[in-house]
């Protein structure tokens, strides 16, 4: 039987590993035996075994904090670019980055090595080691989605050349690459000065949804009590990782100009991420946290979809976004920023608003 490979080094549950999932439940069992990688275990991978998939990772990962260390105050609202390095200091820290990614690469390729498969998908490539890994260990074909787009370097920290010559080696390392969206295949050739005639050969194929799990069960007033909402509320829905590159602390400092003029207007989030505790202490600082409902991680989004009047992502980059498909599967209204993958997504604007992003980072003055 064909065996594949999947790799996924995500920690926790997300677009990338939904996208996954779906995967492995359409996989024709007959034919093809599943096998998933990954560094070390996450709870994500519970699902993964209940489809009948081998899971094969490496040690747990941790981190050591003393017991008397003050907790953290969380990351600021906006990305900081770090001052720059001395030349010294530089030096070390790019020879220190070369042995921790050669590490790296014998590390994932000791996973391989463990359960030898016919063909590897590494699940969200594009700077990682996967693909190179890979081929270190004889892996005959080797194919990865690009789920991220080279914009998603907010601050240029990957700018450096060895970030360059690592993005080209792993890519170059493919058979086969995988875009989500048009822009995100032509931004990462841009990016590398690849030509169309220069591996890997790339095809898009936008994500997809399943229709049948997107069927409405009841209506917006009943989802909204669903949730605990009055059915006055005009709630505002977004889906997605609490994140820098999803830009929703653009729509946290839009809320209260937002709820001056229409006091009805709540937003509801589902997800989680870095940035949660951090967009809940600027909600209060606000004065807007009583019209913000943070669901976390939700299994079924239909929850939060069913009852939004309007679905928003306010993203800084976006390769396609799953989210803003499941809400026009649901004939919710869509805005979305103009960024990456969204207006295919959107038609142009034909399928939903499109309005100009904020440009991150920004100054409090902007």
């Amino acid at each position: 039987m064909f065996t594949i490979g999947y790799y996924d080094d995500s920690a926790g549950h997300g677009g990338t590993t939904q996208y996954l999932v779906e995967l492995l439940s359409a996989l024709d069992r007959r034919r093809f035996r599943p096998v998933v990688f990954s560094p070390s275990p996450s709870g994500w991978h519970e699902q993964v075994i209940a489809l009948g998939a081998e899971v094969v990772v490496g040690p747990p990962r941790g981190v050591a904090v003393p017991a008397a260390a003050p907790p953290s105050p969380g990351p600021p609202l906006r990305p900081t670019a770090r001052p720059p390095a001395g030349i010294l200091t530089s030096l070390r820290q790019a020879a220190a980055w070369h042995r921790g990614l050669r590490r790296e690469i014998a590390s994932i390729a000791g996973l391989f090595r463990r359960c030898p498969v016919d063909l590897l998908h590494s699940n969200n490539v594009g700077e990682e080691a996967a693909p190179i890994a890979a081929r270190v260990a004889a892996v005959p074909r080797v194919v990865g989605t690009l789920h991220v787009d080279p914009s998603y370097d907010l601050l240029g920290e990957h700018d450096a050349p060895r970030y360059r010559a690592l993005q080209r080696r792993s890519l170059t390392a493919l058979d086969l690459a995988i875009a989500v969206s048009r822009s995100t295949a032509s931004m990462w050739r841009h990016h590398l000065g690849l030509t169309p005639t220069d591996p890997p050969h790339t095809v898009v194929i936008p994500n997809g949804i399943r229709l049948d799990r997107l069927a409405r069960r009841r209506d917006v007033a009943a989802a909204k009590a669903a949730l605990g909402l009055p059915a006055t509320d005009l709630v505002i829905g977004s889906i997605g990782r609490l994140d820098y590159a999803k830009g929703y602390i653009d729509l946290i400092e839009a809320l209260p100009a937002v709820v001056a003029a229409v006091p009805e207007v709540r937003f509801v989030h589902a997800g989680q991420g870095p940035l949660a505790e951090t967009l809940r202490r600027e909600a209060t600082r606000l004065g807007i946290a009583e019209r913000i409902t943070w669901l976390g991680f939700r299994p079924d989004v239909r929850d939060l979809l069913e009852a939004a009047d309007v679905y928003v992502q306010p993203s800084w980059c976006e390769a396609q976004g799953l989210g803003v498909l499941e809400a026009a599967a649901l004939s919710v209204p869509v805005v979305a920023t103009a960024v990456g993958g969204l207006p295919e997504t959107l038609d142009n604007g034909e399928a939903g608003w499109l309005p100009r992003p904020v440009t991150p980072p920004r100054s409090p003055s902007d």
